[in-house]
């Protein structure tokens, strides 16, 4: 598949399998407060995706373009679950 996807081809199961896990954390971040380590894991472990799929500095910049919007999708769908549930009651402070 030539063209600016050609990344998807070059994706093994490790790259997969760093990619989700890196969402992962990056979503256990937005709700567990871990003083970052959650949100600098993700982050490098999608860093870490992305070199190693990445051919070219383009197909690493779109992978990246990509991988944030999913990040962005993700965090919204996440905030209106949790905004529905008791856990937003756990989140939200009432008190002040």
């Amino acid at each position: 598949m030539p063209g600016i996807l050609s990344f998807v081809e070059n994706i093994d199961v490790l790259q997969a399998v760093l990619l989700i896990i890196g969402m992962v954390f990056l979503i256990i971040e937005a709700f567990i407060p871990s003083f970052g380590i959650f949100g600098v894991l993700g982050i490098l472990l999608l860093l870490l995706a992305i070199f190693l799929t990445a051919k070219t500095f383009i197909e690493g910049l779109v992978m990246f373009l990509i991988l944030l919007a999913i990040a962005v999708v993700l965090l919204i769908i996440a905030i209106r679950i949790a905004t529905k549930s008791r856990l937003s009651k756990k989140l939200i402070n009432a008190d002040t």
